[in-house]
């Protein structure tokens, strides 16, 4: 019975067609993974080559300062409010969240107290009301 040399030393009956084959595997494993790391080197070097451009455009000489651009945009936004009621509220009113009219920037949870309502403004950064609140809008509810 010949046994397989798998380790470092050969056992006492070895075949030499086994340690042949052996080191044959081994061979082809390094070469396999050398591949491998080829590749892998391959595609960091892209990826550098790559940055590298990307931080060559990125830090090319500062040109002529230009002319000055126009006023930007207000920074104004939508503010919903949502409000439970039986009948159709009345609609917010003031700069702001119009918290003391029922008014919430959250959805109120559902308690059969009355069907769900919201409205909408569009206000400034400093929440200053621009124009109206919107008429309330019920919100359709169906189980």
């Amino acid at each position: 019975m010949n046994k397989r040399f798998t380790s470092g030393r050969a056992p006492e009956n070895y075949n030499p067609a086994d340690i042949a084959r052996f080191y044959r595997d081994v061979e082809k494993a390094i070469n396999n993974f050398a591949t491998s790391l080829s590749g892998i080197e391959d595609k960091v070097d892209r990826v550098v080559r790559s940055s590298n451009a990307r931080q060559a455009v990125a830090t090319g000489a500062t040109g002529e300062t230009g002319e000055t651009g126009s006023t930007g945009a207000a920074g104004n936004h939508t503010v919903f409010v949502y409000k439970r009621s039986s009948s159709t509220p009345d609609a917010p009113t003031g700069d702001g969240i119009p918290t003391g009219e029922g008014w919430s920037l959250e959805v109120p949870i559902i308690d059969g107290t009355g069907d769900l309502w919201w409205s909408s403004a569009e206000q400034t950064i400093a929440n200053v009301l621009v124009g109206a609140w919107s008429a309330p809008v019920k919100i359709l509810y169906e189980d």
